[in-house]
Formats: C-alpha cells, sequence, structure tokens
C-alpha cells in the first residue's frame, strides 16, 4: 500500500505543498505561484490524482463566491491560507488557516472567500 503524506510549509507568505511517496518526492509546487487569483472566477489547481484519490486547490479572491454545487465524493476540505466562510444546510462556518471541514456527499453548499487571498486544499476519495 502507498502512503502519501502532504507536507505544508509557510514561510514568508509562501505556502509550499509537498506531495511525498514514501521518502521520494513525487511532485513540488508553490501554490502561491500555481495559483492565479481572478476576479472572473475561482482558480482550481489539481495537484495529484490516480484512481482512488484527487486532491486540488481552490484559491479564491475576497468576497469571491464558488457557487452552489454538491460533490457525489467522500472530501475533506482544509483550509490553508485566509479565511472562507463555507455555506451548507441554512448554516454558515468561518473556516481559518488550517481548520478542516467534511463536505457531506449529495449536499449543495456554497464557499466564499473572506480575506484577500484564500487558498483550500480538497482531499476526494474516488468511488
Amino acid at each position: 500500500m502507498l502512503c502519501v503524506i502532504i507536507v505544508t510549509q509557510f514561510l514568508e507568505n509562501k505556502c509550499q505543498l509537498c506531495l511525498i511517496q514514501g521518502s521520494k518526492k513525487s511532485n513540488n509546487m508553490n501554490l502561491l505561484e500555481e495559483i492565479k487569483f481572478s476576479e472572473e472566477r475561482p482558480s482550481v489547481v489539481v495537484i495529484k490524482k490516480t484512481e482512488k484519490s484527487k486532491i486540488f486547490s481552490v484559491g479564491l479572491s475576497k468576497n469571491q463566491i464558488l457557487k452552489k454545487h454538491t460533490t457525489s465524493f467522500s472530501t475533506m476540505l482544509l483550509v490553508l491560507k485566509g479565511e472562507i466562510t463555507f455555506h451548507i444546510n441554512g448554516e454558515s462556518f468561518v473556516l481559518k488557516e488550517l481548520n478542516t471541514f467534511e463536505i457531506p456527499i449529495d449536499v449543495e453548499h456554497e464557499v466564499v472567500g473572506n480575506k484577500e487571498k484564500n487558498i483550500f486544499l480538497l482531499n476526494q476519495e474516488l468511488n
């Protein structure tokens, strides 16, 4: 069985994510360089996709909305930078850096960026 470790480093406003398989580094990227913040739409960067999982990040500018949608997969959200408001089932949750939220399957939800730059990681377990 292959073990994937996610290491996040916050240095001088840089958010670096490394995916490590065993002792070998498989991918190295700086999300602040990869994410292109735009007023027009959220920025999505796929970090890794396998048959069993998908790891990707979303960047939202201040007051930018990731419109209402659902997911068909078990998904864990982790805020890496900034702050977001997560709307689900008539409730609103303010999630700050390093907060997590388990997103239920087939439940409509929406995300709003609260700071100038907001980055969150999504880890989906694919069927």
